[in-house]
């Protein structure tokens, strides 16, 4: 059950987000990248990773983000909130290391030369990758943003997801474009 506490930053963050007007943006637009912070908080709660991997209630759930990308300013109110029963800590990664702790890495689109390697390198773990690298979903990525007629929007490669032992929610899936891709 959420606290009182949980509901007021949840709030801030979605006022944040979308009602009040960006200081990178003066008229008051939601930006993409503000979109797909918002997206990624969601994400997050509506994703289950195997217990051994994230036991309930312990740790924090740790999203990296590797590679340049101007989402890294606007992700930054996550670190306030929480996911099922989990804080939030954001990481940047300098390199890819295959024993980092991370549950959900977002991967900038400067990395896209790199993409191969990365999705080897964490192949065999439980880490839900996501980016707004084109055609992501299809390279083997999990979760991937895309535009579609000027909106963000969700691709899921439901096969990547299996592999990895991480489980979806039925209420995300509803809400995307299934692609049955499996990771390189």
């Amino acid at each position: 059950m959420k606290t009182y506490r949980e509901y007021i930053i949840q709030f801030i963050l979605f006022s944040y987000l979308f009602l009040w007007p960006s200081q990178a943006n003066p008229a008051g637009e939601i930006s993409e990248d503000e979109v797909k912070a918002a997206y990624i908080y969601r994400i997050i709660k509506f994703v289950e990773w195997p217990e051994s991997i994230l036991p309930k209630g312990r740790d924090a759930l740790t999203v990296c983000l590797f590679g340049e990308d101007p989402i890294e300013k606007v992700l930054e109110p996550i670190k306030k909130l929480k996911a099922q029963g989990h804080a939030i800590r954001l990481e940047r990664l300098g390199s890819m290391q295959s024993d980092r702790v991370c549950h959900v890495l977002f991967i900038g689109d400067k990395e896209e030369h790199h993409l191969k390697e990365i999705l080897h390198l964490i192949k065999h773990l439980s880490m839900l990758t996501v980016s707004d690298i084109e055609s992501f979903v299809s390279k083997g990525g999990m979760i991937g943003f895309v535009l579609k007629s000027g909106r963000v929007q969700l691709e899921i490669n439901v096969e990547a997801s299996r592999k990895a032992k991480i489980k979806l929610s039925s209420d995300l899936l509803e809400v995307a474009t299934l692609l049955k891709v499996t990771r390189p």
